[in-house]
C-alpha cells in the first residue's frame, strides 16, 4: 500500500484483493500477502507495525473470516524488531524471509560486524510461532550467479536487501564463494546458492527468481540435488564470518 493507500487502509486492500481475484479468474486467493516496509523512514511504502496491528491485521482477518482469503502472510523487510513483533502476534500464517548465502541472519548467528542487516534468526521464531516461511532473495537479486551482467528480461536496476550497500558490492561478495564450486561442493555459484536454501529445514519454502526455461529448470536440477552437507555448510560460515 502506498502512504496516500494508507488513508483507506480498508478501501485499499479491498480494492487490491479484487483486482487479484479478476486477474487470476478466482473467487477466492490462498496467501494474502502484505508488502509494505515495517518501520523505516527512508522507505516510500513505510508502515509502523502499529498500523499494522490495529488498521491492517483487522481488515485481513475479516477477509479471512469471509472465506475470499484462506491464509495471511507479510515480508518481512524492514527494522528487525518490528518483523518479530508481527510474527509475534500469531496472527499471520507466513512471512517471506529474506535468506542467502550473503544474508544468513534470519537463520543463524552472525559476528557483531558482519556487514548486512541482522534479522536475528528471523526463521528460527517462525518456527517457534508455527508459521510457514518462504525464503525470497536466495540469489540475492541475481549476485549469487558471479556476474555483474544481468540477462535482458530480468529487472536491470536491483537493489540489495539485507546485503550490501550495492548490486556490484554482492556479486564480489559472491565471488568468495567460487573456491567450493572448484572443490566440487556444486556445479555453480547458483546451484549452492539454491541448495544452502534448502539446507535450512526452517525455511517451508522458496522462491527462486528466474527469467528463462532453461533457468527454471537448472533450479529444479539444483533442488533435486538436495541440502548441501554439514562440512559444506562449515566452510560455507567461515566464508561468511569472513566478509
Amino acid at each position: 500500500m502506498s502512504k496516500d493507500e494508507l488513508k483507506d487502509i480498508q478501501g485499499a486492500t479491498q480494492k487490491s484483493l479484487e483486482a487479484s481475484l479478476k486477474r487470476l479468474r478466482q473467487d477466492h486467493v490462498d496467501i494474502f500477502q502484505l508488502h509494505n516496509t515495517l518501520d523505516d523512514a527512508n522507505a516510500s511504502d513505510s508502515i509502523s507495525v502499529q498500523q499494522v496491528i490495529n488498521d491492517v491485521l483487522p481488515v485481513f482477518i475479516k477477509l479471512r473470516e469471509k472465506g475470499v482469503v484462506r491464509y495471511l502472510g507479510f515480508t518481512a523487510k524492514g527494522k528487525t524488531e518490528s518483523l518479530h513483533a508481527l510474527v509475534e502476534t500469531g496472527e499471520f500464517d507466513s512471512s517471506q524471509v529474506f535468506y542467502n548465502l550473503l544474508t544468513p541472519t534470519a537463520g543463524e548467528e552472525v559476528p557483531s560486524n558482519f556487514p548486512g542487516q541482522d534479522y536475528k534468526q528471523l526463521l528460527n521464531n517462525c518456527e517457534r510461532h508455527e508459521m510457514g516461511s518462504i525464503g525470497v532473495r536466495i540469489l540475492a537479486g541475481g549476485a549469487l550467479s558471479g556476474m555483474e551482467t544481468r540477462h535482458p528480461l530480468s529487472m536491470q536496476d536491483v537493489a540489495p536487501i539485507g546485503s550490501g550497500v550495492d548490486y556490484k558490492t554482492d556479486v564480489s561478495r559472491a565471488l568468495h564463494f567460487e573456491n567450493l564450486v572448484k572443490e566440487g561442493h556444486a556445479a555453480d555459484l547458483s546451484e549452492l546458492a539454491i541448495r544452502y536454501a534448502v539446507s535450512n529445514s526452517n525455511l517451508s519454502t522458496n522462491e527462486v527468481g528466474i527469467a528463462t526455461n532453461e533457468e527454471l529448470m537448472q533450479a529444479v536440477k539444483s533442488v533435486n540435488c538436495g541440502p548441501l552437507s554439514p562440512s559444506t555448510l562449515k566452510q560455507i560460515k567461515t566464508v561468511q564470518n569472513n566478509f
